[in-house]
């Protein structure tokens, strides 16, 4: 049974701001992620609501990229804690 997830986009990015135009880049892609609001995503969950399997940051990363057309690296995607449960989540 798929069951839906979804994820606010406050999507932490772990980024070194080495140069003021990464720096510029990362606040540009930040910024759209605030912009484009809710990540939805499906997976196979059990009654009880917990995933087979758990939500991976590459995930996340290749979700982004599909639904808001933004590429982000799977490294700069920070979760406080596993997605292995339905729910909605704030990264």
């Amino acid at each position: 049974m798929k069951r839906s997830i979804s994820l606010t986009s406050a999507l932490c990015l772990g980024l070194a701001f080495a140069t003021s135009a990464v720096a510029q880049e990362a606040s540009e892609k930040a910024a759209a992620i605030e912009k484009f609001g809710t990540l939805a995503l499906s997976a196979k969950a059990g009654e009880s609501g917990k995933l087979f399997g758990t939500i991976t940051t590459k995930k996340l990363a290749e979700e982004l990229q599909a639904q808001a057309g933004i590429e982000v690296d799977r490294k700069s995607v920070s979760l406080n804690a596993p997605i292995n449960k339905i729910g909605n989540y704030v990264m």
